[in-house]
């Protein structure tokens, strides 16, 4: 099955189970992110992050999801103190720091737009490690 197949399939799935219960969190969240990732609106998948951060507001896995969809979403200083929040509580997840590298790089700090990619890289692999490599080059000027 194709990789896009499967995100629609998860996309299908999260959406039933809110339509049983709309205030589940791990679908809220779950679904932001696909929807950012180009599966739904912007605007659909801010209005999911925001309801999960609303319901369970210190949680990490939210405060990252809200904080991704506001930066690609355009809020660049909400994201940045969202995910700065979320680095904050989960420190070592790759993921995490990635995310907070795009943040700081939108609001224009290099300096810990390189950090947070170091961090991240350093981190072991994950899903975004070789578009992480690439940023990283990029802000070094390589």
């Amino acid at each position: 099955m194709k990789k896009w197949a499967r995100k629609k399939e998860a996309i299908n799935k999260y959406q039933e189970v809110l339509a049983k219960d709309e205030n589940y969190v791990p679908a809220l969240n779950n679904l932001a992110y696909l929807y950012i990732q180009g599966g739904g609106s912007k605007e659909a998948a801010l209005e999911l992050a925001i309801r999960a951060y609303k319901l369970i507001p210190k949680r990490p896995e939210v405060l990252d999801t809200v904080g991704y969809v506001m930066l690609k979403s355009g809020r660049k200083e909400d994201a940045r103190k969202m995910l700065r929040n979320a680095a904050e509580q989960m420190p070592d997840n790759a993921t995490v720091n990635y995310h907070l590298a795009l943040a700081y790089k939108e609001n224009g700090n290099k300096g810990l737009a390189i950090e947070s990619l170091q961090k991240a890289l350093k981190g072991g692999a994950f899903k975004e490690a070789n578009d992480a490599s690439a940023l990283l080059a990029k802000l070094k000027g390589r």
